[in-house]
Parts: structure tokens; sequence; C-alpha cells
């Protein structure tokens, strides 16, 4: 099966693929946004593979990220969770719950055994 054509389809492809190579699975979820790490770098990725208007403007950038990540979600394709925020960190302004995302366990392991690459779910997923 080939790349997936369209935009959504080549996101999801590399949203799979990612949270597959950094282990993000089951209890292990990532929140959006540019405080922590591995945030950043899922972040940072995402706007080297699909960059915006503004290149290097990380508000944009994360907004359209959490659209991708919620879609995905509300599609059946990644669990959803929460994280507290006790504002333990400079610069997050409020405190509260923030979504967190993670590759469901059947996804996993689809793309760990080799019955599919993330390019056939994204394909799969919007063509």
């Amino acid at each position: 099966m080939s790349a997936p054509k369209t935009k959504v389809g080549k996101v999801a492809s590399f949203l799979f693929q990612w949270l597959f190579d950094n282990g993000y699975v089951d209890r292990r979820r990532i929140t959006v946004g540019y405080i922590y790490d591995d945030e950043l770098e899922l972040l940072e990725a995402f706007m080297a593979a699909f960059p915006g208007r503004e290149r290097f403007d990380y508000e944009a950038g994360k907004r359209r990220l959490a659209k991708y990540l919620n879609q995905l979600h509300r599609d059946g394709w990644l669990e959803k969770g929460r994280r507290y925020n006790d504002c333990q960190y400079e610069g997050e302004a409020r405190s509260g719950w923030y979504p967190t995302f993670s590759l469901p366990r059947r996804e996993y392991d689809r793309i760990e055994l080799g019955v599919r690459t993330a390019d056939e779910m994204g394909k799969r997923y919007w063509g």
C-alpha cells in the first residue's frame, strides 16, 4: 500500500509513526504544548513536516497539532486522557486539566508486529 495522498492522511501517518517511535501507548501519553521536552520535540517535528503560514509560530503550530490530535481521537484512532497542571513551571499561566493523547495498544501492536505500517494506517484513516 502506498503513502497517503491527502494532507490529513499524511498528518495522521506522521502522528502514528511519531507516537509509535517514541513509545506513547496505553498510559504513557503526550500533551500538546512547548513547555516539556517531549511536547516541544513533537511540536517542532510537526512544524518542520507541515509548516504553516507563520513558520516559527509555536502557538499556531500548537493549535494546528491539537486540531489533528482531537480529530484522530474523535474518529477513534487515538486514546485521550487528562493531566493535571499545577503551575509548577514558569510560563504555564493557569492550572487545570490538559488533554493527553496516546496510540491505542491494538494499533501499537499492529505496527510492532508488521501487520500494518503508519502509512497504511494514515491511508486507511483518510486516504
